[in-house]
């Protein structure tokens, strides 16, 4: 019933609060993959670690990416800056 609820009435998401979080995201995930890097030439388990932590930051610029817009086009509906 929640999630139909959802659907029918969307939440509100605000633009600066996405971009916010997906700046955190990205720094960590940066700096969590520079300090992996330095021994991931040698070891199979913290190359796949500094690969995955490369991802998690690509995934993080797309929300910031998508945050961006949001704020600068007003999103859609209910969606607030």
């Amino acid at each position: 019933m929640e999630a139909i609820g959802r659907i029918a009435a969307p939440p509100a998401v605000v633009g600066t609060t996405v971009i916010g979080v997906a700046s955190v995201g990205i720094v960590l995930n940066g700096v969590s993959a520079w300090l992996l890097h330095g021994g991931s030439h040698d070891d199979l388990n913290r190359r796949s670690a500094f690969i995955h932590m490369l991802g998690d930051a690509a995934v993080s610029a797309g929300v910031l990416v998508s945050g961006l817009i949001i704020v600068f086009t007003g999103g859609a509906g209910s969606i607030q800056r």
